[in-house]
């Protein structure tokens, strides 16, 4: 959460539970997580919410899929 912040980012409290049950737990994971959904919700122009963390992590391929 003190990511989100030091970047600006404003996470409601449902959208830090979700990402702590759906996300990896490990540091580098959710500071990489936190950056990618800030991205996200910036270039659709939306606030982060968790309707948007679904959508995010649905669009999103999984860190190791391989191609």
């Amino acid at each position: 959460v003190a990511h989100a912040r030091a970047r600006g980012l404003a996470l409601p409290d449902d959208v830090v539970h979700w990402l702590l049950t759906h996300a990896p737990r490990d540091m580098s994971a959710l500071v990489a997580t936190l950056e990618a959904l800030d991205r996200y919700s910036l270039a659709r122009g939306r606030p982060v919410t968790l309707p948007l963390a679904r959508e995010w992590m649905l669009s999103t391929p999984p860190a190791d899929a391989t191609l």
